[in-house]
């Protein structure tokens, strides 16, 4: 192999590995903040029926929702987990609902 050919290939391998980093970087995989997480997560609990004007207090750090407030049944407990689960961003959701009757 020639240096010429050899020097073509190391900068196409290098170019490769540059836009690969700088695409995984800013990629489908980035964080959202934890306001924005925060923020969908009482806006979805506020649209569910069965979550809808409850006391719930939303916390999140690094993508942690935590859950926390008074619930009136175990439904409505699994509810607003579910709907934590479905935002965006949402990497665990810490349930410390208590249900009061």
């Amino acid at each position: 192999m020639s240096t010429q050919h050899v020097s073509a290939v190391v900068a196409t391998v290098s170019c490769l590995l540059a836009a690969g980093g700088a695409f995984a970087a800013s990629g489908s995989g980035s964080q959202r903040d934890d306001a924005s997480i925060t923020s969908d997560v009482q806006q979805q609990l506020s649209k569910d029926p069965n979550t809808s004007g409850r006391q719930i207090t939303v916390n999140t750090s690094d993508g942690v929702v935590d859950l926390s407030g008074m619930v009136s049944s175990a439904t409505e407990k699994a509810k607003a987990s579910q709907d934590a689960h479905q935002v965006k961003g949402v990497v665990e959701v810490k349930n410390h609902l208590r249900i009061v009757q």
